[in-house]
């Protein structure tokens, strides 16, 4: 073969290859500008829907009213500003064709509420009509339960605000910890750091245990839309976890959103309306013992430290005062 054929040939596989690169590059280039605009997209609905947690259609509710356990979010108003400001940025001049699309690849949106989580996945139910309908619809409502060796109940809050049945005297009280911890024979109330971490690992797997099990259900129903993609668990930062459990908020998760041909989105967000509003923990000294007390005891001692948790305060020394004692 002459060596002009053989530089003809080069020239068409170089030529072919330019081309390959350059066309995969401009996918790259294209599934990177579709992803960081749906994160901004996500990251906006999230905040949009947190917000409306705030609104609530009953002034006794409103945030602020007397004590924390008194909230009451609005569920459904954040659901619908997620889809309302998701759909709107995910620029579809049909929001309802969107909407509906977009939920295939939503396995669940996740409220943080003060006592307990309410899940937001795809199920399928039957309308006034009688029609059964695949959608989204919220599921039961979780509380934040734990059961010691005892067989003592307790249901955890957001703060350390507390429901606990004492089975040994057949007995529910609710209250702040150190108010009711003297009144029950209840180990875990009595010690404060303990109490936190058994608190916060307890609403902590709750909550990831359901984040898991809806994620992984939502698969039989993706199919369903001739969705491909598996849904699983994304790989989740403690810190991320750490913060749902900090404040009444939003968890929301998008897998598996077509970028192009071959690319997906996937991606998570959080959101905390900042509804829980924790009093600061305050120290002083009586009859040579330290203790620690929450600013809203309103105790007229001299301050000598304050502290954001309790659990700090009771490193350094301090042990609880009940508002009991005013």
């Amino acid at each position: 073969m002459k060596i002009t054929n053989w530089s003809i040939i080069f020239a068409l596989l170089f030529i072919s290859f330019i081309f390959i690169i350059r066309v995969k590059d401009e996918h790259v280039t294209k599934a990177n500008d579709l992803s960081l605009r749906y994160d901004t997209a996500l990251t906006a609905a999230v905040e949009d829907s947190a917000k409306m947690l705030l609104l609530n259609t009953q002034q006794e509710y409103e945030s602020g009213y007397h004590s924390p356990k008194f909230m009451k979010v609005n569920r459904t108003e954040a659901i619908d500003a997620f889809f309302k400001t998701l759909t709107l940025n995910f620029g579809n001049e049909n929001e309802s064709v969107t909407q509906g699309i977009i939920k295939g690849y939503i396995p669940l949106i996740l409220i943080v509420d003060y006592k307990g989580f309410y899940v937001y996945a795809m199920d399928e139910y039957r309308n006034a009509e009688n029609e059964l309908i695949t959608d989204m619809k919220e599921m039961p409502f979780q509380a934040y339960s734990y059961r010691d060796e005892q067989g003592n109940l307790l249901n955890f809050t957001l703060d350390d605000y507390v429901i606990a049945y004492d089975k040994s005297q057949d007995k529910w009280m609710e209250g702040f910890r150190e108010e009711i911890a003297g009144q029950l024979n209840i180990p875990l109330l009595k010690d404060q750091v303990l109490f936190e971490d058994v608190r916060r690992s307890t609403i902590l797997n709750a909550i990831q245990d359901q984040t898991e099990y809806y994620i992984n259900r939502h698969n039989t129903y993706a199919k369903r839309f001739g969705i491909t993609y598996t849904f699983t668990l994304p790989i989740i930062s403690e810190e991320d976890w750490e913060n749902t459990i900090d404040d009444v908020g939003l968890i929301s998760f998008i897998q598996g959103y077509p970028l192009g041909e071959k690319y997906t989105y996937n991606n998570y967000a959080l959101g905390g309306s900042r509804l829980i509003k924790k009093a600061s923990i305050q120290t002083t000294t009586l009859n040579g013992i330290k203790y620690y007390y929450r600013e809203d005891c309103e105790y007229s001692y001299p301050v000598e430290e304050v502290f954001t948790s309790a659990k700090d305060a009771a490193k350094k020394g301090y042990k609880p005062l009940s508002c009991f004692n005013q």
